[in-house]
């Protein structure tokens, strides 16, 4: 099943008090991904589907909030994670971000 999905980043720590991640970026995904889209995160005993509320970039970090995470005790425990996105979303997903440049 992971086999499916592609790595976009791993949460490294928490940012402020409201639940929103600091997560270090591994790829050209995370960085052009916006609001509502889907997200997968693995931890070490599950692997969940989760929608992106918010993103920007901080330093050389993103922080981010997605839905469910609302305090910085539910963001601490995602603390290690990593972020999937599938890869079947992914080419049509470039493909959309290329045509914008194209135009």
């Amino acid at each position: 099943m992971i086999d499916d999905y592609i790595s976009i980043g791993k949460i490294t720590s928490t940012f402020g008090l409201k639940g929103f991640l600091k997560v270090a970026s591994s790829g050209d995904i995370l960085p052009s991904l916006k609001a509502n889209s889907t997200l997968y995160l693995s931890s070490e005993s599950s692997f969940t589907p989760c929608r992106l509320l918010e993103i920007r970039k901080v330093k050389n970090q993103y922080v981010l909030s997605i839905e469910g995470c609302k305090s910085i005790e539910e963001a601490e425990k995602l603390i290690g994670s990593i972020l999937y996105f599938p890869k079947k979303a992914r080419k049509s997903y470039l493909e959309s971000m290329s045509f914008l440049f194209i135009n």
